[in-house]
């Protein structure tokens, strides 16, 4: 996964153009964001995982 990647999935998400792909993106982002503060790189914040949240729940519901 390239940032670029991340930020053109972040920007989807912003404009309320999202889909199942471009979470599961933004998840692996969040997900490697934590591991690495974890790790001591860096500080991870509650407001990123809190917006993540709010913008999976705007997502239509997956049938199968």
């Amino acid at each position: 996964m390239t940032v670029s990647v991340s930020h053109i999935a972040l920007d989807a998400m912003r404009r309320g153009q999202g889909n199942m792909n471009t979470a599961q993106t933004l998840c692996l982002a969040m997900i490697l964001t934590g591991l690495l503060a974890e790790a001591g790189y860096g500080i991870a914040t509650t407001r990123f995982r809190d917006a993540m949240q709010s913008r999976w729940a705007m997502l239509p519901e997956r049938e199968n």
